[in-house]
């Protein structure tokens, strides 16, 4: 098995550099692909005898708001969040929609949707509303949906955005995708704690 060193430099250095990419590039580009796709084949030789080889699904993060919804998928081996995009619709039924298609696209096999608390623990409003989501998405998929505490998530979005140069103006067009990745890269690695 790898080290510590080694599992930290390869979470923390590779998360960000995809991150950076991400943002200063298209998702869609075929480059960009291309390197996610490289890079996930790369990770499944390096830990074909390690104990993260039974870990293969991709699992679908979302940071759910009112007019934008970000969204990250998993490598296939479950180490890596990436894959940002980002759904701008308002209309509720019609998010759902295109959730749905999206999960079906990708062949999700797992979910983990942002659970904004307030700072005291207590459930407020958004919190309820992405409540009211995550049993929309189980009842229309038969997926498991988990509500991961997502407190001070988006402020760590905009601090990594502002590291990578972007202007706090143009934050608002991906903010919600790096905060989708922040979210399920939480959870990943807490899936791999914990396995």
């Amino acid at each position: 098995p790898f080290s510590e060193t080694r599992e930290k430099w390869a979470q923390k250095k590779n998360l960000h550099r995809f991150l950076k990419y991400s943002m200063e590039h298209a998702p869609q580009s075929i480059f960009f692909c291309t390197k996610v796709l490289l890079f996930s084949a790369f990770y499944d030789i390096l830990c074909a005898n390690t104990r993260y080889r039974g870990i293969k699904m991709r699992i679908l993060g979302i940071d759910y708001g009112d007019a934008r919804t970000g969204l990250s998928v998993s490598d296939p081996s479950g180490f890596l969040a990436g894959s940002p995009h980002v759904i701008h619709e308002w209309n509720y039924d019609k998010l759902v929609d295109k959730l749905l298609s999206f999960i079906t696209e990708n062949k999700i096999e797992e979910i983990v949707l942002g659970w904004p608390k307030n700072m005291d623990g207590s459930v407020g409003e958004r919190a309820k509303k992405c409540e009211a989501l995550a049993k929309t998405l189980e009842e229309r998929t038969g997926l498991h949906v988990v509500l991961w505490d997502e407190r001070r998530t988006t402020v760590a979005a905009h601090d990594i955005l502002h590291q990578t140069g972007k202007k706090a103006k143009k934050h608002r067009q991906t903010v919600d995708a790096v905060a989708a990745s922040l979210i399920l890269q939480g959870y990943l690695d807490f899936k791999r704690r914990n396995s």
